[in-house]
């Protein structure tokens, strides 16, 4: 059973077009340093799934440049783009990525990739409930193929097939889940770290540049970004309000 990693990517937000290819360090975007990132310290395969709109060529290009697949599919149902692509790359088990989480935390998508394929769904959970919902942007989630599918001949609802795994977690009774309880540490109401807005991005593109240089390049973990932001609390006023306007 092959697991990868399934990069989700478009240019097409409605509230930060072209987020994920913005320059947001050294000329370079989100997409692109997630790719570095993850390129640097998994041996994981990686694929970008995109869309067929005409603005994401950029992202095909950049797939091209270095040098990963990438699957164009429907800009609306991104449970079929995910299921296609899978099978495109013969993927039975898929680590998704969402690329607007510029400090995805790669030592977890290990972690997840060694979980037991027995599991539909693995995810690290915040009393209870999937990261992935939530507004930190350190984790990733591990889906198989079949899990997809049998989403897919369940439901029809717009809602679940823009947002790939919450039919699983508000049907876990149709699913072997596996939840992966996070530390104390960061069950925090004060940290934003996905990115959806201008605001956002500002911030974090100051955290990403100062955490490069503390660390010494891509090799940083939640753990030296935690530490960084209670070293550095003048963000956290800044990110609660984020919080309090941008709810998941």
């Amino acid at each position: 059973m092959k697991t990868g990693i399934i990069i989700q990517a478009r240019t097409g937000s409605t509230r930060l077009p072209n987020k994920v290819t913005i320059p947001f360090y050294k000329n370079k975007g989100i997409l692109e340093l997630i790719v570095e990132r993850i390129k640097e310290s998994s041996n994981l395969p990686i694929v970008i799934a995109t869309t067929t709109n005409p603005l994401d060529n950029k992202i095909f290009k950049l797939a091209a440049k270095k040098n990963i697949s990438c699957y164009r599919g429907s800009e609306n149902n991104v449970l079929d783009r995910f299921i296609k692509a899978a099978e495109k790359f013969n993927l039975s088990n898929i680590i998704r990525v969402c690329s607007d989480n510029p400090f995805i935390d790669i030592e977890d998508i290990n972690v997840l990739s060694n979980e037991n394929n027995f599991f539909d769904y693995s995810c690290f959970c915040i009393n209870n409930s999937p990261s992935i919902i939530s507004h930190l942007g350190f984790w990733a989630e591990k889906v198989s193929l079949k899990a997809l599918k049998k989403i897919k001949n369940k439901t029809r609802k717009q809602f679940y097939l823009e947002h790939v795994t919450n039919y699983i977690y508000n049907n876990p009774e149709n699913f072997k889940i596996n939840k992966l309880e996070i530390e104390n540490q960061f069950k925090v109401n004060n940290v934003r770290l996905t990115l959806d807005t201008i605001e956002d991005f500002k911030i974090q593109k100051k955290i990403f540049s100062s955490l490069l240089e503390k660390n010494n390049g891509y090799k940083f973990n939640k753990y030296d970004v935690l530490n960084y932001l209670n070293s550095n609390p003048i963000y956290f006023d800044k990110m609660i309000q984020n919080i309090s306007t941008n709810e998941k």
